[in-house]
């Protein structure tokens, strides 16, 4: 990896910084602190509606049926997001004081023909990976990111605006800002490229294994593209386009296969 990461990206030293094991534990604290809210957002609606179905149950009402808060569930993710681009800024407010531009390195694009080179590979590892997932799903196989992440799209237009919004813009600014801005910056201080790449990568993958483990293998590519245009255009605005692309493929995958299931619905 060292050959693929050669060049060296800006990486000031702070004698004030962190150590990187501090660092790391301080990103795995926050991370677990968004996993705790999004069940929190996720399990309140239904633990309040179930204390009330209980209370009339004391006071020898009719409760009301269980209600279907299925509709709830983009809140959680969205809450997940919130908490990480809460600790980037915070994170990279503490490793530059007065400069949050710098702490999450939020500065101009460098070699951006190459950048463009991993743009293009990810359009190209996108397409691939929907096409294995549609194969498995068409020759009998289970794909469990399918249904959720690429031919899935709200019917409601409200929550099908909030997915959009989420998934397209929302979940690659706050991922990018946390592990490849605040802390692929505050990591480089002290960490080789290649180092900071395989940590940073690692987290990012192990945070999308609340998705399933066979989510985290699809995104393995993914997260080696991200981190090569952080590295090499020397900036978090690089992996971001990257990310957007991404997921800007996806959302445009689940419209199409929405609108193809509402064409083919009998009327």
């Amino acid at each position: 990896m060292e050959s693929i990461l050669g060049h060296a990206d800006t990486a000031p030293y702070i004698d004030t910084a962190p150590t990187p094991w501090r660092l790391l534990r301080r990103a795995l604290l926050w991370m677990l602190f968004a996993i705790v809210t999004v069940l929190v957002v996720a399990l309140s609606p239904t633990v309040i509606d179930g204390s009330l179905r209980v209370i009339a149950v004391l006071r020898h009402h009719k409760p009301n049926p269980p209600a279907d808060f299925s509709a709830f569930m983009p809140y959680s993710a969205i809450a997940l997001q919130v908490v990480l681009l809460w600790g980037a800024i915070r994170g990279a407010r503490v490793s530059r004081p007065g400069n949050l531009a710098a702490g999450l390195a939020n500065r101009p694009v460098s070699r951006r023909g190459l950048v463009a080179v991993f743009a293009v590979l990810m359009v190209a590892w996108d397409a691939a990976a929907i096409g294995i997932l549609g194969w498995i799903v068409t020759h009998g196989g289970h794909a469990p990111t399918l249904p959720s992440q690429i031919a899935t799209m709200p019917s409601d237009v409200a929550v099908a605006v909030i997915h959009i919004v989420f998934l397209a813009v929302l979940a690659p600014v706050a991922e990018e800002l946390f592990f490849r801005g605040w802390l692929w910056t505050a990591l480089r201080t002290t960490w080789s490229p290649a180092r900071t790449m395989a940590w940073t990568t690692g987290l990012w993958l192990a945070m999308h294994f609340m998705d399933g483990a066979g989510r985290a293998l699809f995104l393995l590519p993914t997260g080696i593209l991200l981190g090569l245009a952080r590295h090499h255009g020397d900036s978090v605005r690089a992996s971001l386009i990257l990310h957007l692309i991404n997921n800007g493929l996806v959302v445009l995958v689940q419209l199409a296969a929405l609108l193809l299931a509402g064409h083919s619905a009998p009327a």
